[in-house]
């Protein structure tokens, strides 16, 4: 294996730094020297960092990319936005994840690990807005960084489900809360046809834009569309950019729907998971995307898991439906709402080519305040004291969001 260079993302006294560090790479002690999560993404881009590596902290147990010479460059708020930290409450009773090979990526602690305190009620009563089934799809800002006129510090873009649903918004002091609602900020109508759902919000600083992922019917299919507010603004306006995702009669797996879609900036790259369906079986998986303007998207070619490759799941079935992407700790993660059991589940980004029985590591159940039917893990976010998760769970048919947090540790240096 050739020599190579890694960058890595080090915290000194209270800011961020690129620290071009070169490292001898041999096959006798390989060094994963990028992610491997997202690294067959990259693989002719070698330029582009994806992971931020605390200092002394590369790993030796994953398999190495070849020929990597990755350079130093600034960090932008996008990359500042997304920074890694170590959960540290993982000294507790130590638990043996569902699928025990899954806690060996990237770092040695398990989703289900993580000790989490509940908000212990809602944040956003699904019935305050006209869209049917509630309040789901939660997507996270810091609003006050991003935006040049911020109603408030956070911001917290969600939807209904189906007809009658449209984008909504809901902003706080803190993440905790309290969380107040201001009403839809995009139609029901604004894409032609009866709803718009499941916003994904990335704050892109190169555009000076925040991007907003969202789905809408279009004939008998389903499809994303990128929407646009200009961050010299509030984050209330949003303007149609083009369809990102979309479906086409193709063949492919995922030739009925191209929905759902969660997008993370991981280095200068987007990258996405999405919920497909084919459409002569109606048979749901979980795509992979990903992009270097946010716009102009790539997809693989078969999906990341889908139903039948899940150990006593139901092919036709939504086990996998509605995914998001998640980077925390150093590992990217796929979630999932569990259709076959009530708990939010993840698998690792980088298990998207293999088969993938047991259906993941538990991420979360249903808190006590919901029904115990289900509960999605929708969005992440690290304030730099705690990891926030949000989520969505039912009481009596109605979703409501809700955030439960864990304690995070010092990055070591």
């Amino acid at each position: 294996m050739a020599p190579g260079k890694i960058v890595r993302y080090t915290e000194t006294s209270g800011s961020w730094r690129w620290d071009a560090q070169g490292i001898d790479v041999s096959a006798s002690r390989p060094l994963d020297i990028v992610a491997p999560d997202v690294a067959d993404l990259v693989h002719d881009d070698p330029n582009i960092p994806l992971e931020k590596y605390v200092d002394a902290d590369i790993n030796t147990n994953i398999s190495p990319v070849d020929g990597l010479d990755i350079k130093p460059e600034t960090a932008d708020a996008d990359l500042v936005s997304t920074r890694h930290s170590i959960v540290d409450n993982l000294s507790a009773t130590p638990v043996t994840p569902a699928n025990p090979r899954i806690q060996n990526q990237k770092r040695d602690w398990s989703w289900e690990d993580i000790t989490w305190e509940d908000k212990g009620s809602p944040i956003i009563d699904g019935s305050a807005s006209a869209s049917p089934d509630g309040a789901t799809y939660p997507t996270i800002i810091n609003a006050e960084e991003a935006l040049a006129s911020p109603i408030d510090t956070y911001y917290c873009y969600w939807s209904g489900h189906d007809a009658g649903a449209g984008i909504e918004l809901s902003t706080a002091p803190s993440l905790w809360g309290p969380w107040t609602f201001h009403g839809r900020v995009i139609s029901d109508t604004a894409l032609g046809d009866n709803h718009v759902a499941s916003p994904s919000a990335v704050v892109d600083s190169r555009n000076s834009r925040l991007n907003l992922y969202v789905h809408s019917p279009d004939g008998g299919s389903q499809d994303t569309y990128l929407m646009t507010a200009p961050l010299s603004g509030d984050g209330t306006s949003f303007t149609l950019q083009k369809k990102v995702l979309k479906c086409s009669a193709d063949g492919r797996w995922d030739e009925q729907e191209r929905s759902y879609f969660s997008v993370r900036r991981i280095g200068r790259k987007f990258v996405g998971v999405y919920q497909g369906r084919d459409g002569p079986n109606n048979a749901p998986g979980i795509g992979v995307a990903w992009s270097m303007d946010g716009e102009n998207w790539e997809t693989k070619p078969s999906p990341a898991f889908d139903n039948t490759q899940w150990q006593n799941y139901a092919p036709r079935e939504y086990n996998g439906g509605s995914p998001a992407l998640s980077s925390v700790g150093g590992r990217v993660a796929i979630h999932y709402g569990d259709r076959a059991g009530p708990h939010a589940r993840a698998l690792p980004f980088s298990d998207h080519e293999k088969t993938a029985f047991g259906g993941g590591e538990v991420v979360y159940s249903p808190p006590a305040w919901a029904d115990a039917t289900g509960v999605n893990a929708y969005d992440f976010y690290n304030d730099g004291e705690y990891l926030h998760m949000f989520y969505y769970a039912k009481v009596s048919n109605n979703s409501n969001i809700g955030v439960a947090r864990a304690k995070l540790g010092e990055i070591n240096q």
